[in-house]
């Protein structure tokens, strides 16, 4: 066992990668010795992992680690994060030649945040209160070098709230852009723009126009900009002209893509396709000429790929369900320049599945859009995953599933985001309902396919996939009068999950996500509680796993804990393997947590298939 799991844990060292916007020095965590080691190499000089040299001292298994944009004049490296792992969020710049951080907000959630292009001042939010799951901000400026901060905008009166994203600076710096989001409902998402010395403030698009997040591509704001939109059902290129306020559609896609990128110079746009059932990935090059693009280079490519950054050059990823994530640079024709692995060893050793894109018909007769994977040994057993199911993308634990003899069946569930808007939003309101019942149609279709017997099918799943998997367990046979709702699962993998949507509500940083799953908790708390695992712990008859970091601030470990005081008032602990790990936070690096963890989980995984 011990040679299978460090096989994995050693083979996989490279996290968090972030190419800088210089398109040559790329960043990224290493595993060493227990600690989390930010990295940085100049890929001028080298394209081995082995040669890049320490960026910053800090132990980044201790903190989030999101990188937003590297300054080579000034060596500087700006991302958000924490401090503990307790996802308060704030901007940090990591001086590079001193290797040291430095926390330049200081506010309990930062979501929103811009630097001028004269870089002499910035913009961020600062959270300063969550009400009836609807967030409060307040929008800052701060001059340099004074450093002081002058309040320009205030939500709490508004309709319209701050959300996530980045600000944009108008090309005279006198106006800034960035998104809103309608009583922090996650549908109707806008664009301000504020002006700097008035305070005036314009919504950008028609309400007609608004949808769940709209983004905008480049830095340009002189006569308009261009922006990413699903209004019509999956992301698309649009233009929004400042002089007549029309905008203009550029791409008709009817599929989701997996990648749109705007060059540095605003001139080149790159689209990635990725067909599933073809396994195949198209690559579409448009040059720009006055706001209008025009496609002047195509290809395709087997396999899956997706967009790293388009600056000057093209970075692309290559990763799919038996091949571990490659970084791929792509010259102006769209031809392979250089392979960079992410991974240790060969792709032979790391590689013990072949995959497949299927259809399954659920409760109502809607196919369930899905990929399998296959042991290339004996099929002992299978597992479904709860929710983020249905992509193509490599993961070592599935790979150690294949290695035990499971099937492992990625379905995109309705709720799922890759499929369009009309799929996407299956699962608004209903939230542990039908996407739950999809599952069990899933098992089915295992059970029939593979002649299994439903002792051998287990659900997985993390966070919300946590969720999903204690309510598969738990749900009710007369659920919503779907003949054939539950199903009798052989066992559950759940990591850091959460099992009361109460107590989720009340402690998690992201209450909204529930709203707009479930409703306003005010007028909807009977379907708070009553799709909650807590409420139906009576119903669990399966095994299961649960793993879960001590100290999670987003799934906080509290409902956790009633679920497992609550199985053994119902005398079931016997059902249970817990593995509670002391001082994490929602995902956990640290080299003796992920052992210990994986010893765990195949121990407990041979005792089913035995």
């Amino acid at each position: 066992m011990k040679e299978q799991i460090e096989k994995y844990l050693k083979s996989f060292p490279y996290i968090n990668d972030f190419l800088g916007e210089d398109d040559i020095t790329l960043f990224f965590q290493k595993i060493e010795s227990g600690k989390g080691v930010l990295r940085m190499l100049d890929l001028e000089r080298s394209d081995d992992l082995e040669d890049a040299i320490v960026a910053c001292d800090l132990d980044f298994n201790k903190r989030n680690f999101w990188p937003r944009k590297f300054f080579p004049e000034r060596n500087e490296l700006l991302y958000f994060g924490d401090d503990d792992n307790k996802e308060r969020i704030n901007a940090y710049v990591i001086d590079l030649n001193s290797r040291t951080s430095r926390k330049i907000t200081d506010s309990p959630y930062v979501a929103l945040f811009g630097i001028s292009p004269d870089r002499k001042r910035m913009v961020y939010s600062d959270r300063f209160n969550v009400k009836d799951g609807m967030y409060q901000h307040k929008l800052y400026i701060r001059s340099f070098p004074d450093g002081k901060d002058r309040e320009i905008y205030c939500d709490i009166d508004q309709d319209y709230k701050i959300t996530w994203g980045r600000v944009a600076f108008s090309h005279d710096q006198k106006k800034i852009y960035f998104g809103v989001d309608y009583q922090n409902q996650r549908q109707r998402m806008n664009f301000l723009e504020l002006d700097l010395e008035s305070g005036a403030t314009k919504l950008l698009l028609p309400k007609d126009q608004e949808c769940s997040f709209p983004y905008f591509k480049g830095d340009g704001f002189e006569r308009g900009f261009f922006y990413i939109s699903d209004i019509d059902g999956f992301e698309n290129i649009y233009h929004l002209d400042f002089k007549t306020n029309e905008i203009s559609q550029h791409t008709f896609l009817s599929e989701e893509n997996y990648g749109i990128g705007l060059s540095k110079n605003e001139k080149q746009f790159i689209l990635l396709e990725y067909d599933l059932k073809k396994d195949t990935t198209t690559f579409s090059l448009f040059d720009i000429d006055k706001n209008k693009i025009k496609l002047s280079k195509k290809l395709n490519r087997k396999s899956k790929y997706s967009l790293n950054s388009f600056y000057e050059s093209i970075w692309v990823y290559k990763n799919n369900l038996s091949i571990p994530n490659q970084i791929i640079e792509l010259d102006s024709n769209l031809e392979e320049i250089r392979t960079i692995n992410m991974f240790l060893g060969e792709v032979e050793q790391l590689s013990h599945n072949t995959y497949e894109y299927i259809e399954y018909e659920s409760f109502d007769g809607k196919k369930v859009p899905s990929f399998i994977t296959l042991p290339k040994g004996e099929v002992k057993g299978a597992v479904i995953t709860s929710f983020y199911g249905g992509s193509n993308a490599y993961s070592s634990r599935n790979q150690l599933y294949s290695e035990l003899g499971l099937v492992h069946l990625s379905p995109g569930v309705r709720g799922s985001s890759q499929f369009g808007k009309e799929w996407r939003e299956h699962i608004q309101g209903d939230l542990g309902g039908k996407e739950i019942v999809d599952l069990s149609w899933g098992a089915r279709y295992l059970e029939e396919r593979f002649g299994l017997d439903s002792s051998k099918i287990g659900v997985q799943g993390g966070s919300h996939g946590g969720y999903a998997v204690l309510r598969a367990l738990t749900l009710p046979q007369n659920y919503s009068d779907i003949k054939n709702a539950r199903y009798e699962w052989g066992f559950g993998l759940c990591w850091c999950g959460f099992a009361s949507l109460e107590h989720f509500y009340e402690t998690s940083n992201i209450p909204d996500w529930l709203v707009y799953m479930l409703g306003p908790i005010e007028e909807n708390r009977d379907r708070y509680i009553d799709r909650s695992p807590v409420s139906h712990v009576d119903k669990l008859s399966s095994k299961v796993f649960i793993s879960h970091g001590e100290n999670d601030s987003r799934v906080d470990i509290g409902s956790i804990n009633d679920f497992i005081h609550l199985c053994d008032k119902e005398k079931k602990s016997d059902l249970l393997t817990t593995h509670i790990v002391s001082g994490a936070g929602h995902s956990y690096n640290k080299y003796e947590d992920k052992y210990r963890d994986h010893e765990l989980l195949i121990n407990f995984l041979n005792s089913i298939l035995k």
